[in-house]
């Protein structure tokens, strides 16, 4: 639902005609700046997973070594 927003806006944005430039890009940097956002957010719990994953299995690599001496 707010993809289908922000592509709207943006496109009335583009067609609206009398506001001045930078009102224009202003506003757009509004609109593009969700789904950056959006991606930065998702970016961020993926490395935080893969952190988790690498982290675990060193610590269980550890683990064996340690018991196998």
């Amino acid at each position: 639902m707010i993809l289908v927003w922000e592509r709207r806006v943006l496109a009335a944005l583009l067609v609206e005609r009398g506001p001045p430039l930078w009102a224009r890009v202003r506003a757009a940097r509004l609109v593009a700046a969700g789904p950056l956002q959006r991606w930065a957010r998702r970016g961020g719990l993926v490395l935080r997973a893969a952190m988790l994953v690498v982290l675990t299995t060193g610590l269980l690599a550890l683990e064996a070594l340690i018991r196998s001496m």
